[in-house]
């Protein structure tokens, strides 16, 4: 079953929950399609390009993650505990034409300011 045959057989149901958020399987599929127009239309990828995520454990990395698998996008995700040279090494080895940040640690911003932009994605915000 996929997560379309689940938001068609129970869309009010709950799909994901991160303790803040909680997104239903409707709202899932909504946002995750949303994510993968972003990238084809408006984020400059185009299938088998690179990008990258730095984030905690949210509902917007599971939105990401099946956005980029709609859009044919390869995701390459960060742990956003690591240091600053590491996540630029990572984001830089990765060829990511598309970097994405929410809510990293203080010292991961400041590596972030450094890396090509944009930072930023539908319903997502930059690191200060």
């Amino acid at each position: 079953m996929t997560i379309f045959d689940r938001a068609r057989a129970n869309p009010d149901g709950l799909a994901v929950d991160d303790g803040d958020q909680q997104r239903t399987w409707a709202e899932l599929v909504d946002r995750s399609t949303r994510v993968a127009r972003f990238l084809r239309d408006d984020g400059g990828v185009a299938p088998d390009d690179h990008v990258a995520i730095l984030m905690g454990n949210r509902t917007e990395y599971v939105e990401i993650v099946l956005g980029s698998i709609l859009a044919g996008v390869w995701l390459t995700p960060i742990n956003w505990h690591l240091a600053p040279d590491e996540i630029a090494y990572i984001v830089e080895d990765s060829g990511a034409k598309l970097p994405c940040c929410l809510w990293a640690r203080p010292s991961s911003k400041r590596c972030l300011r450094r890396l090509p932009s944009p930072w930023t994605w539908p319903g997502l915000r930059a690191p200060p």
